[in-house]
């Protein structure tokens, strides 16, 4: 009796984890569409990306600590030690949001894709490397047809950009250096996949403010002149960031890199 109880609770476990899974999985997805089409759209209308990243980190921040105040989100107490640990992924970070946003104008959002696309490949690589995660041979034919799919893609690419590919390519490195260095900092830190999302972009804004100094952006003038609807779409950027960035240290604590 008290076996086959055990045996439920962990099935019951299984299943939970599951579905927490597929539930992270699934607004990441929908979070990184909607952050995708919506830069693109907004680094057109609005050419400052260090003020936009400035402004996406920020709102994630805001949002983060309201939800923890409400009791929406839970936070744990913040330490030196947190912030110490993420000096370095967070100039990964900050690379990495700055090179997409630079490149976006030069690339489609089809080759954005199917540059996150492969840079699961390299992910895996480094999760292989690194910590010793074991794939299947269906997991490596999959990851094998996604590297092939990728370079027929940029082999045909009719829109192609010397200048795109180089930030994209800049891209991929700093996601795939961030994406394994968040993975061993997340499960050795005793905070939330929230808080450790407070750490990071709080982090990342006095760099992005002297980024943004350093290259004379001028967001004023340009919210001056931008459209109502440049500006809601501005505005949802910030919800798409935030739920991206709970999304990715969710995925840290309880999937592989």
């Amino acid at each position: 009796e008290e076996a086959k109880m055990k045996d439920d609770k962990v099935g019951l476990d299984t299943i939970t984890s599951r579905l927490l899974l597929l539930f992270w999985f699934s607004l990441f997805t929908v979070s990184s569409v909607c952050m995708v089409l919506l830069n693109k759209y907004c680094i057109t209308k609005f050419p400052h990306p260090f003020s936009i990243l400035c402004f996406q980190n920020f709102t994630t921040i805001a949002l983060n600590l309201m939800g923890s105040v409400v009791g929406i989100f839970k936070i744990h107490s913040f330490t030196q030690a947190q912030f110490r640990m993420f000096i370095f992924p967070t100039f990964l970070f900050v690379a990495m949001l700055a090179t997409s946003l630079i490149a976006l104008p030069t690339v489609s959002i089809a080759t954005t894709v199917v540059f996150r696309a492969a840079s699961t490949c390299l992910v895996a690589f480094g999760d292989s490397v690194f910590f010793r995660r074991q794939f299947s041979h269906a997991e490596l034919s999959c990851l094998f047809l996604v590297l092939v799919g990728a370079f027929i893609y940029a082999a045909g690419d009719i829109a192609f950009d010397r200048k795109g590919y180089a930030w994209m390519l800049l891209n991929s490195l700093m996601f795939t250096s961030s994406q394994l260095y968040e993975k061993w900092a997340v499960v050795k830190l005793d905070q939330t996949a929230v808080g450790i999302s407070c750490v990071q972009n709080i982090m990342s804004l006095p760099i992005l403010v002297a980024l943004g100094f350093a290259t004379h952006e001028d967001p004023a003038r340009s919210l001056a002149t931008i459209s109502p609807f440049s500006l809601v779409a501005l505005l949802v950027t910030g919800l798409a960031g935030c739920s991206l960035s709970v999304c990715y240290m969710s995925l840290s604590k309880h999937a592989a890199a």
